[in-house]
C-alpha cells in the first residue's frame, strides 16, 4: 500500500474537520504548536508524514476523536486492477479506469456492438522499442491483420 495515499487522505479529513470546526489553518497551528506550513502541507495533498502523536494532537485541538481522522479502507485501497495477458499469462496492475474500459470494450464486442481488431500473433515489444526491425514487424503485422479482417469489418458495418 502506498503511504502517500494514506497521508493524503488523512490530510483531507483534517481539512474537512477543521473547516467543520470553523477554524483556520493558522488557528489550528496555534492550538497544536505546529507551524502553519506543517498544517498546510498536511492538508494540501503534498506528501507530509507525521506521527500518530501528531494526529492525536490535531484531533484534540479539533475536539474530535482521532478515529474521525482515519480514512475508511475503501478510500485507501489502491485504485488499480489486476490483468492477466492472454498471450503470455503475465500479471500486470493497471489503473482501475483502464480495467473498466477494457471490460466495457470486451462486453460491447461480445454484444456485437463494436468491431475490435486484435493482433493475430504475439510480437514481444518494449514500451520504448527502438529496434527498427521489431517496429517494422509490428507495423507489417498490423497492416496484414487489417487486410485479413477487412471483409469481416464490411460485414459488421452492413449489419
Amino acid at each position: 500500500m502506498n503511504n502517500e495515499i494514506i497521508y493524503n487522505e488523512i490530510g483531507k479529513l483534517i481539512k474537512k474537520e477543521r473547516k467543520n470546526a470553523g477554524i483556520t489553518q493558522e488557528q489550528l497551528a496555534t492550538l497544536t504548536n505546529y507551524s502553519l506550513s506543517f498544517i498546510a502541507n498536511i492538508e494540501s495533498n503534498t506528501y507530509q508524514s507525521f506521527s500518530i502523536h501528531t494526529l492525536y494532537n490535531i484531533a484534540q485541538a479539533l475536539n474530535i476523536s482521532v478515529h474521525n481522522l482515519i480514512p475508511s479502507e475503501k478510500i485507501i485501497t489502491p485504485k488499480e486492477t489486476k490483468l492477466v495477458c492472454l498471450n503470455c499469462q503475465y500479471n500486470v496492475s493497471i489503473p482501475k479506469e483502464i480495467g473498466n474500459l477494457i471490460e466495457d470494450i470486451t462486453k460491447l464486442e461480445k454484444e456485437k456492438k463494436i468491431f475490435v481488431l486484435r493482433p493475430s500473433q504475439l510480437i514481444p515489444i518494449g514500451r520504448l522499442e527502438k529496434d527498427k526491425e521489431v517496429i517494422q514487424q509490428m507495423y507489417d503485422l498490423g497492416v496484414s491483420d487489417c487486410n485479413n479482417q477487412l471483409e469481416n469489418l464490411k460485414k459488421y458495418l452492413r449489419g
